[in-house]
């Protein structure tokens, strides 16, 4: 009988080490594998979360490159002395002060780099267009279109204020065809299960985002007697995300 007992005891023993060793592997396995997820996840979300601040620093970094770039253009045509000495003149409609201040523009255009895009014009102080060339596609033309430029603001500024401008601007369709880019700005609207009714914004498909940048033209009494617009349209061009992603490295 003692023996029976002694043997029950054994068995239940064994079975409670069995059991706790068996609970302590488990709960310890559990409990490491909770812990290593918490550790890997931390760690992806923090490599994820500097890598795109790191695009996004990149991007942000290449926008103000190409912005500095078009308000170089800008300030450079702006101040040459051909314009400065032609701008009077030439808002009179005088032919040959509108063709030195053509040429001063057109040689602007002429010697950017192989691809780029990049319109740039010349107004009297009213806003009526003097000259103007366009660069797209691999092609350039003149703007001959007799527009109120005043009507965007970021001219309009540097014509009252006098001083530099650069932005992002939306340019309206009507805008965009007096610079020939209106075929380039429209954009289909795909239509989708979820989309809204109505565009959020009538100009949705054919306004154009655009890099912009406006200088104002000094007479030598020191008096706004025009502007200098210059600017990249980025609907459709896919110039500058593909540049990010070749330096980068990353799918846009």
């Amino acid at each position: 009988m003692r023996n029976l007992l002694g043997s029950l005891s054994n068995w239940r023993l064994q079975h409670v080490l069995i059991v706790g060793f068996v609970l302590t592997t488990a709960i310890t396995i559990v409990v490491g594998s909770l812990i290593t997820y918490g550790l890997i996840n931390n760690y992806l979300e923090n490599a994820q979360d500097a890598r795109i601040g790191r695009d996004m620093d990149l991007a942000e970094a290449f926008y103000k490159t190409k912005l500095h770039d078009i308000s170089a253009t800008a300030r450079r045509i702006a101040s040459s002395r051909v314009v400065e000495h032609n701008i009077g003149p030439a808002s009179q409609d005088d032919s040959h002060a509108t063709a030195a201040i053509k040429s001063v523009v057109d040689n602007e255009i002429a010697n950017l780099p192989s691809g780029t895009q990049r319109f740039v014009l010349v107004t009297d102080v009213q806003g009526s267009l003097i000259a103007g060339s366009l660069a797209s596609t691999g092609q350039w033309g003149p703007i001959g279109s007799r527009a109120d430029w005043t009507s965007l603001p970021i001219v309009r500024a540097a014509l009252s204020q006098g001083k530099d401008q650069s932005a992002t601007e939306v340019f309206p369709a009507d805008v965009l065809a007096a610079l020939g880019l209106e075929e380039q700005a429209h954009i289909v609207l795909i239509e989708t299960p979820k989309a809204a009714p109505e565009p959020f914004d009538p100009r949705e498909g054919t306004a154009g985002l655009t890099l912009a940048s406006a200088a104002p033209v000094f007479s030598e009494d020191g008096e706004v007697v025009g502007a200098v617009l210059a600017g990249h349209l980025f609907n459709q061009d896919y110039t500058l995300v593909d540049r990010i992603k070749e330096v980068a490295g990353v799918d846009t």
